[in-house]
């Protein structure tokens, strides 16, 4: 058996010759119809951040091979062989996927979200309000101010 892998799809040629004890030689020429490869995957996260609540994000790999989508294994950078993945810790999350001796590798990053108050240092002299901005990458429902603390405003960005 003679293996040959041409990098790119088309038709290739190569020769072959094949030498005898004798001296003599034959030479065979041989055509190599490579098809491209027609495995394609994205990656579906139920979210790019992982939630405060602990809830695990769901990842989804869809792989499909020039528009068929069966016949596929899957191996995950957290070792599970599942379509399919639960996270819940940060990181960037990894599949390959084979079909017919082709595979594909995605990945994709999970993140903890950030939240930031601003300013940091605040003094509080009398009744005034205090101005305060919070800034996540998340959207934020409610923010719990301490006792005894009355905000004067929050802003919230939504990434």
């Amino acid at each position: 058996m003679i293996e040959v892998c041409p990098s790119e799809s088309g038709s290739h040629e190569y020769t072959l010759t094949i030498s005898y004890d004798n001296g003599n030689a034959t030479i065979k020429h041989i055509k190599v119809i490579v098809k491209k490869n027609g495995l394609s995957l994205k990656l579906n996260a139920s979210s790019s951040y992982l939630c405060a609540s602990g809830d695990p994000v769901k990842i989804n790999a869809i792989a499909s091979n020039d528009g068929e989508i069966v016949g596929f294994d899957y191996l995950w950078s957290n070792g599970s062989t599942e379509e399919a993945i639960l996270v819940s810790e940060p990181g960037i999350y990894s599949v390959t996927v084979t079909a017919n001796k082709c595979e594909i590798v995605e990945s994709i990053e999970i993140k903890e979200p950030e939240i930031n108050i601003y300013p940091t240092d605040l003094t509080k002299c009398g009744d005034e309000p205090l101005p305060i901005t919070v800034i996540s990458d998340i959207e934020i429902s409610n923010v719990d101010w301490p006792e005894g603390i009355e905000a004067g405003f929050w802003f919230v960005y939504k990434c």
